[in-house]
């Protein structure tokens, strides 16, 4: 089996779902998890302001457009 280039290594590492999945690991193996943890809290924190923002910006140019109408 073959490895994947370090940036997909590294892009890999840091999504949630390896994230989670590596937390999971942890507590069932019974070590600590608090990383994994800590580390989806500090994701979401910077993620989730992102989305809204990109989504607001997605209505106001859906509305501008008159694509977005209310039916």
């Amino acid at each position: 089996m073959t490895e994947l280039a370090l940036p997909l290594r590294v892009l890999s590492a840091a999504l949630p779902t390896s994230i989670a999945l590596d937390g999971q690991r942890a507590a069932l193996a019974g070590l600590p998890w608090w990383p994994s943890a800590a580390a989806l809290v500090a994701d979401g924190l910077v993620t989730l302001p992102v989305a809204v923002s990109i989504f607001s910006g997605a209505l106001r140019w859906a509305r501008r457009r008159g694509r977005l109408t209310r039916g």
